[in-house]
């Protein structure tokens, strides 16, 4: 099976759920908001690594960091 990722209207969104449900060939799994929570959290880390690689972001040493705990 393939996965597939839409991003719909909320005004829409129980509509298109409703339509997928009733097609026997497609499972729909809905994302929690924990899990909407976490992904934002690590793309948000993966931007400030890419800032950090590009020398846009400053950074501290992971001695001063240690330190700091």
């Amino acid at each position: 099976m393939k996965q597939l990722t839409i991003s719909v209207d909320e005004s829409k969104y129980e509509f298109i759920i409703e339509l997928l449900n009733n097609f026997h060939f497609v499972q729909v799994n809905e994302v929690s908001e924990t899990k909407k929570h976490t992904l934002n959290h690590i793309a948000e880390g993966m931007e400030y690594a890419i800032l950090a690689s590009e020398g846009k972001l400053r950074t501290k040493k992971a001695k001063d960091f240690i330190n700091e705990l």
